[in-house]
């Protein structure tokens, strides 16, 4: 090595153990690593494109002809789930976006649609939309051109309604590329779905786990080319508490938080995708889980106002908080996915999913928790 490329390299050493020292130094901060600014720092650290560029994660298809890559994002239609549906349909991506209110639905196609530019824009916005509501299928969704992007207005949480979505997706599409569980909310006030279960628990562990299990067959098993991926995004109030699947099952009116059963929930979501992880692993498809930082999103506007309010300054916007499902959706290093399978993300980075000890769950309580949530969605009355 020449003295020139040694200083280079001494260099661009030092520049980057600085960067992981600040970066270290954040993520123990909370606050600031979990705000705009703890995005804003680490861009500039690390140099991202934040502009998002197109990129060919394909190797040409998705181009043309060729069958585009497709997306399954609940929560689309607004927020983090928008901001990632968008970014992705600029790569020419086919979304099948899955939310509860038609009119937002209709919103988010048409946007959608305005941001593709190689892809068929089909019918009108409100005529790609299939309504899933109480176990009645709405059949208006005709045959659409290939690589047309449709949502589907169905509440997560209600198990019969994530059936209902399926016969849909698998009517019209033979393979996904990539899940990702954005839906969430704070429920004020206990409720309890169709089936009985505390609408938290439902909306954020039962319905994406069913909605994984019946999706996997459309996710091609892979060695080269882009490897299919499933995405938690799960929330930094986890790190408050175990996971306690009983705390959700069991838990009555009189001793209901929403805010405590929203981070019980999101909890379960992390450790639920480790084993997931494993699970797929030696099929070539992979599982994280990510959390976006503290953002300015209407669940959050609504679910803890006082929290957005007084928090306000320091509020990630949707597609600052949706970066590192950008990132991960477009990353095609195969070897580098590989390594990060399983990871808890934040900022483009693996984090601990425990910031205190009493917070650790053991593998076997994971396997344990992933278990029981199978027989829950196995043992409920389909309708």
């Amino acid at each position: 090595m020449t003295q020139e490329l040694a200083v280079t390299h001494l260099f661009g050493t030092k520049k980057a153990l600085f960067a992981d020292l600040i970066d270290s130094l954040l993520e123990v901060s909370v606050l600031g690593s979990f705000s705009d600014a703890g995005y804003t720092v680490r861009s500039k650290l690390y140099g991202w494109d934040t502009s998002y560029p197109v990129h060919d994660v394909t190797g040409g298809l998705g181009k043309g002809k060729d069958a585009p890559l497709t997306a399954v994002i609940t929560g689309f239609s607004s927020g983090i789930g928008l901001a990632t549906s968008l970014e992705l349909a600029r790569n020419n991506w086919q979304i099948i976006g899955i939310a509860s209110n038609r009119d937002r639905c209709a919103n988010a196609l048409e946007s959608i649609r305005g941001a593709q530019s190689n892809l068929p824009a089909g019918q009108e916005a409100q005529a790609n939309i299939f309504t899933c509501e109480g176990g009645y299928e709405n059949n208006a969704l005709g045959k659409l051109p290939l690589g047309t992007s449709y949502a589907i207005t169905a509440d997560v949480a209600e198990l019969s309604q994530i059936d209902q979505a399926v016969n849909v997706i698998k009517k019209h599409n033979t393979k996904i590329d990539l899940l990702i569980h954005c839906a969430g909310k704070i429920y004020p006030e206990m409720c309890l779905t169709q089936n009985g279960f505390e609408s938290t628990l439902a909306l954020h562990v039962l319905g994406p786990h069913l909605l994984t299990k019946s999706l996997l067959e459309l996710m091609p098993i892979k060695t080269t080319g882009y490897l299919p991926r499933i995405i938690w995004v799960s929330s930094g109030g986890m790190y408050a508490v175990k996971m306690g699947l009983d705390k959700l099952l069991y838990c009555g009116k009189s001793t209901y938080r929403s805010t405590k059963a929203y981070a019980y929930a999101k909890r379960i979501q992390v450790e639920l995708a480790e084993i997931w992880a494993i699970k797929l692993a030696e099929e070539n498809r992979l599982a994280f889980s990510m959390h976006p930082g503290f953002v300015d999103t209407r669940a959050i506007q609504e679910g803890i106002p006082l929290f957005t309010k007084l928090m306000k300054p320091f509020l990630r916007t949707p597609l600052q908080g949706a970066d590192t499902l950008i990132y991960l959706a477009l990353l095609n290093q195969n070897e580098a996915l590989r390594t990060l399978n399983g990871s808890f993300m934040l900022d483009r980075k693996p984090r601990s999913t425990s910031k205190l000890k009493s917070t650790i769950s053991s593998v076997s309580e994971k396997i344990l928790t992933f278990e029981t949530v199978e027989k829950l969605i196995s043992d409920r009355e389909v309708e």
